[in-house]
């Protein structure tokens, strides 16, 4: 019987088709269960650059693009377009399996030869042999380099030309070229593409053979009929979010860590993604009665990661993996401990306890810094008495304090402690200190795994509970962050608070979300910012690209702030008329105020708009508004930023002052920066930046604006 593939690139046309067209889909797999296909359904059009390309007729205007290979009766769907640009894509084309990995790939080889100059033209030197450092011919078929490429590979002289280059090709040929050209050698460029590389001999011609490689199965969803096509149209962006690349897939589903691992990369290079198939992994391999924790750093951030574990596995997985926040956990914990629910301390409440502490103790340093000292010092490090804190290493902290200075504000720490004693409240921090000691009594941790995503903007106080919720050993913590998108103040050694993971670090470099375009210009945002790698070395982000292409960032000036929503309307309500879902669009801003200036005129409008505030969640007929803090995790086709104006972003009263602490008032700095970098990496296709008055000043710094 005749099977029908479904290619990933299709997930992402079926977003853009009038609903009308899900059921005509769901004809044609019925045609594939008949094997009627056979007959005349399939088309072979004229001009094509590969024999085995199909078309087939959705409807008077939609086509779909099908690789009927030459034996075998498995047809893959690799687009859904128009008529035209159906005929147009299978003329540029041809698919091929990589000699290398065994996986399916489609290049587009018209664009990639428009892309090269010829061999004869002046150019700058070095030559393709100095850049690939002298590897053979022999060695990059071996290494999966198709011979269409090899042809081109005398006319790319210049970095840029191979980088440009390796854009257009499929994600492992781009890879191999970029990661040759860095002075990788063959053996190391081997060694990293994926877990189905082996030096065997594959045959090229079989398609079959090929969709049962992880490599490609990553890449396509078998549909068996049109129940379950029904299913994959029903949730087509679900499922691209739960894609993992064949290059990932090692990481994850590594049968046996000794001990804890870590997994860094840049926006978009799939640690989420990687984490989640971590747990399917993880639940597949340990018994029933062994719990699993995902934990992340926000409440809505566990929301997203809980249905999308779903999509992963279904309910089974979503079933088998506990996913909350740290601060529920905590909570929890001392609940259990203590025989009833602990009583939070509340910022504002918090702020009026150490005013108060200030004045009975007489300390004379600020609010703020007494503050930062007692959460990024005494919390830290878990210090409960006064001679502690006088030997205490204040890592990270400006203004040098003698032992006067630091025995006054002993002074008002006692007096705030006083104050939570009487009132009954602990802030969240406090809560995980004392839950992981509750835990460190435990004989029998309460998790097998613990999964940890974001972690860069967990405090130590966090990490030390996390570290309490498993035992040591194999497989018990997976962990995922960027310190670049750090948002919040909490750095963290990971070795200071148990957790050793020498010998067991994984870095991503591709973003498979935005666009290099987009990612250029957002990366130049994060000039002077020093990241780390979460154990105590430096971050940086060398290496770190796309592999996708698309249009630059759009910047706006707009005379008031009336202007600026009333154009931010008009550009929602263009993306829609060109096939973009509502769901498909979000807007983000510094402050709520300029988010609820957007959702005002959107609903003045009739858009509909839901602000992402406490338990409200994105949809798919809703455009997303929301602070740039409430951006964090998610994803978009098309993003825009709303009032990226100076006096905005940075946002003043988050910027600590240069007089009272300099290398705080640094740190803020960048935390804004991130923050922006942040959000505008939430886009996968286009991004919209606008401002009243004068811009950011950390957009004029990327040279993009003057």
């Amino acid at each position: 019987m005749a099977r029908l593939v479904v290619s990933k690139d299709v997930l992402n046309d079926i977003s853009r088709l009038p609903n009308n067209v899900a059921n005509k889909l769901t004809d044609l797999i019925g045609k594939f269960d008949q094997q009627a296909f056979a007959g005349g359904h399939l088309e072979s059009p004229k001009a094509t650059r590969d024999p085995r390309a199909r078309t087939v007729r959705i409807d008077n205007f939609y086509r779909g693009v099908v690789m009927a290979p030459d034996k075998g009766d498995t047809y893959f769907l690799m687009r859904i377009m128009n008529h035209d640009d159906a005929y147009a894509w299978v003329e540029r084309n041809i698919f091929r399996i990589n000699p290398a990995t065994g996986g399916i790939e489609v290049v587009d080889i018209a664009h990639v030869e428009a892309s090269v100059e010829p061999a004869g033209a002046s150019t700058p030197e070095p030559s393709p042999t100095a850049l690939l450092h002298g590897i053979s011919d022999k060695t990059l078929t071996e290494l999966g380099i198709s011979p269409e490429v090899l042809m081109l590979l005398p006319s790319v002289r210049t970095e840029d030309q191979m980088l440009a280059l390796a854009v257009l090709l499929p994600l492992e040929q781009g890879d191999v070229l970029l990661q040759l050209m860095g002075g990788a050698t063959p053996e190391e460029v081997w060694g990293q593409l994926g877990v189905e590389a082996e030096r065997t001999t594959i045959d090229t011609d079989d398609f079959e053979a090929a969709l049962e490689r992880e490599v490609t199965s990553a890449q396509f969803v078998a549909v068996s009929g049109p129940e379950e096509l029904l299913e994959v149209l029903s949730k087509p962006f679900d499922l691209w979010r739960v894609f993992l690349h064949p290059t990932q897939r090692r990481i994850a589903y590594r049968p046996t860590y000794s001990g804890p691992v870590r997994v860094t990369g840049g926006a978009g290079t799939g640690k989420t993604v990687v984490a989640m198939h971590r747990a399917k992994a993880l639940a597949e391999s340990l018994d029933a009665e062994q719990p699993i924790l995902f934990t992340t750093f926000t409440k809505n951030l566990a929301g997203v990661i809980r249905r999308n574990l779903e999509v992963l596995g279904g309910k089974a997985l979503s079933g088998r993996v506990k996913v909350q926040n740290v601060d529920r956990i905590a909570s929890q914990i001392v609940r259990d401990a203590e025989g009833q629910n602990p009583r939070v301390l509340m910022p504002e409440d918090e702020k009026r306890m150490w005013t108060k502490a200030l004045d009975e103790s007489g300390c004379e340093l600020g609010l703020d810094f007494v503050q930062r000292e007692w959460v990024d010092v005494i919390l830290s490090q878990a210090i409960s008495t006064r001679d502690e804190y006088l030997r205490a290493a204040r890592p990270g902290r400006g203004g040098r304090l003698d032992r006067r200075q630091r025995m006054q504000l002993w002074l008002a720490v006692e007096a705030f402690g006083a104050q939570q004693r009487e009132s009954g409240k602990r802030t969240f921090l406090q809560l995980s200190l004392e839950a992981a000691g509750y835990l460190g009594a435990r004989s029998v941790k309460p998790y097998a795994a613990v999964i940890v995503d974001e972690a860069q903007d967990l405090h130590p106080a966090q990490w030390r509970l996390l570290r309490a919720l498993v035992a040591e050993g194999p497989n018990d913590m997976f962990i995922v962050g960027d310190a670049y998108q750090r948002i919040y103040a909490n750095r963290t050694t990971l070795s200071k608070v148990g957790i050793k993971v020498t010998g067991r670090s994984y870095k991503l470099k591709i973003n498979y979300r935005t666009t290099q375009q987009i990612l250029h210009w957002a990366v130049a945002l994060l000039h002077g910012v020093e990241a780390d790698d979460l154990d105590g070395g430096g971050e940086s982000l060398t290496g770190y690209r796309s592999l996708l292409t698309g249009g630059p960032p759009v910047f706006a000036r707009a005379s008031s702030g009336a202007d600026e929503t009333k154009q931010l309307v008009a550009w929602v309500k263009e993306l829609h008329e060109h096939g973009y879902a509502l769901g498909e669009i979000a807007v983000a801003a510094r402050t709520r105020a300029s988010v609820d200036a957007v959702a005002a005129a959107l609903a003045s409008a009739g858009v509909a708009a839901v602000v992402l505030e406490g338990e409200a969640e994105t949809t798919a007929d809703s455009v997303s508004l929301g602070t740039m803090h409430r951006m964090k995790g998610l994803e978009f086709r098309a993003v825009a930023i709303s009032d990226c104006s100076r006096g905005s972003v940075p946002l003043p009263v988050a910027i600590v002052p240069e007089n009272v602490d300099a290398k705080a008032h640094e740190r803020s700095m960048e935390l804004e920066r991130s923050l922006l970098f942040v959000a505008c990496t939430r886009a996968r296709e286009a991004l919209r930046i606008s401002w009243t008055g004068q811009p950011s000043e950390f957009l004029v710094a990327t040279g993009a604006i003057g």
